[in-house]
């Protein structure tokens, strides 16, 4: 490995500078590019240096776990008859649950890629729609896409000074989850009109990994609670899609959302039953965290982006 592909950075809450050491030089960088304070000395690796895993395949058919998207509001919904899914047979489309336990999903009567939601959007403006269409066509393009997530979540690519951790990693937090992002999802395969409007969509990614020793019905109770946070976030606005992933072997495991701004994803987060799931997390979770970024629709072209 060559020096160059090495930075040193140290920062505390009192720096207004951070040193990087590259080829024996030493010049000040403000500390607003760094982004966080590991307040001790940290390694990181140039991200183009860092190889991707070997072991991922591409996904295809019946494997995929289906996007949800919000219902349209009555005037806009041009969707054709749906039927009920129950919670809990997401994947078989069976009709043998409780509707009580949860909200069930919906799907057309024909098959279908894509559940919706129970409820409607309060309001959409005509300029999202096309992107609305575009998202029935997401998800992930990896087998491995649950692990990925998780072994950047866990391991640094590089060596660690001590008492670090993998997350403090300057790389990991920012351009390597993003770069994980447009590796593990096809946002960047959806067409959309040249035509349409410019738009920058925010998104939400929660990654998780499950205690091992959790209880069946701490799990099932926490996706009940999942579910009726999700359709109150529709009846709030502005969410237009949400996914999630099946658990691995490991209890690894990505969920993911857009929105259409950031400001209504903040509002849903603090609605009642937002909060009650939330709360549940801690029991059913080992380790979770929540990664930000942006699609970037500009002439029709969607761009994954770091959040700032």
């Amino acid at each position: 490995m060559a020096p160059s592909d090495i930075s040193i950075h140290r920062t505390t809450s009192t720096s207004s500078l951070t040193r990087e050491v590259s080829r024996g030089r030493s010049r000040a960088r403000p500390i607003h590019l760094v982004r966080q304070a590991l307040g001790i000395p940290h390694f990181a690796i140039a991200p183009g240096i860092v190889a991707e895993p070997s072991d991922r395949r591409i996904l295809g058919g019946k494997d995929v776990p289906r996007p949800i998207l919000s219902r349209l509001p009555v005037e806009m919904d041009k969707t054709g008859p749906l039927v009920k899914v129950p919670f809990g047979n997401e994947a078989t489309d069976d009709s043998d649950e409780d509707d009580e336990i949860a909200p069930p999903l919906l799907r057309l009567s024909t098959p279908s890629s894509v559940f919706y939601t129970q409820s409607r959007l309060p309001a959409l403006s005509s300029e999202h729609i096309p992107f609305w269409h575009a998202l029935h066509r997401f998800g992930p393009q990896r087998q491995d896409y649950a692990a990925a997530f998780a072994r950047l979540a866990r391991t640094a690519p590089h060596p660690l000074a001590p008492n670090s951790s993998a997350s403090g990693c300057l790389v990991m937090s920012n351009e390597s989850y993003i770069q994980l992002v447009r590796s593990v999802f096809n946002y960047t395969a959806i067409s959309l009109p040249a035509t349409i409007p410019d738009h920058r969509y925010y998104c939400v990614l929660f990654r998780s990994t499950r205690h091992r020793s959790a209880p069946p019905e701490s799990i099932r109770g926490l996706y009940a609670a999942d579910r009726r946070a999700h359709e109150e976030a529709i009846t709030s606005g502005g969410l237009l899609m949400y996914w999630y992933g099946v658990p691995n072997a490991a209890g690894e495991n990505v969920a993911t959302c857009a929105w259409t701004s950031r400001e209504e994803a903040v509002r849903a987060s603090r609605l009642e039953k937002h909060r009650a799931a939330a709360a549940l997390a801690g029991r059913v979770y080992e380790t979770y965290e929540v990664v930000r970024y942006v699609l970037n629709v500009k002439e029709g072209t969607v761009n994954v982006e770091a959040w700032k």
